[in-house]
């Protein structure tokens, strides 16, 4: 019994883990049938005792820089245009939506998105989040409607990305009305593409 209570608060030690990170990014989020009006809030907390900052930038430029130690955790509130793409000029094209948080040391970050009767949460997890190679899971979609979907961001951490989406099924239809079996794209830092 010992040994599996053991290796159960390793295994969430290491989960818990993983989501610290001194630097973080948020692809923005698809919302086309907004019923009513969109809050936006970044929450930021860490295991430092010492506080240290850390800045929020949008479109590479920062829009705010906070303090942050164990016994302050920060909410910040984020500008509906940084992260919810609800038109169709923000969908399916390179824009300057997303958000890139950096500090001096690691934290924990997530996003947060709601409006009446709906909210999300992201949770970055870092570095540990950069990568080449990624997989998205949705939930299957048995009764197609207008505002029942799933959403994917994508956010360029270095210049010159090009991102090439494939391996799912070429029949789904996207909400511009097109389909087919990839979709390939560059992005330059900071930009992101929902």
């Amino acid at each position: 019994m010992k040994k599996i209570l053991l290796a159960f608060c390793t295994f969430i030690c290491l989960i818990v883990n993983a989501q610290l990170d001194s630097e973080h990014w948020f692809a923005p989020m698809s919302a086309s049938s907004l019923q009513g009006t969109p809050e936006c809030f970044l929450y930021l907390s860490t295991n430092e005792t010492t506080p240290f900052s850390v800045q929020v930038s949008n479109n590479n430029i920062v829009f705010s820089t906070v303090q942050v130690s164990k016994n302050n955790p920060v909410q910040l509130t984020i500008p509906n245009n940084y992260m919810i793409a609800s038109t169709p000029n923000n969908l399916f094209t390179a824009n300057t939506m997303g958000l890139h948080v950096k500090g001096t040391k690691k934290f924990f970050a997530n996003f947060r998105f709601s409006v009446p009767q709906q909210a999300e949460i992201i949770t970055s997890k870092g570095m540990a989040g950069v990568g080449k190679t990624f997989f998205i899971g949705t939930a299957l979609t048995t009764s197609p409607k207008d505002y029942v979907n799933s959403t994917v961001g994508v956010t360029a951490t270095e210049d010159n990305t090009t991102v090439t989406v494939s391996g799912y099924n070429p029949n789904i239809i996207f909400s511009n009305g097109t389909s087919s079996a990839t979709k390939t794209f560059t992005l330059s830092k900071g930009k992101s593409y929902s």
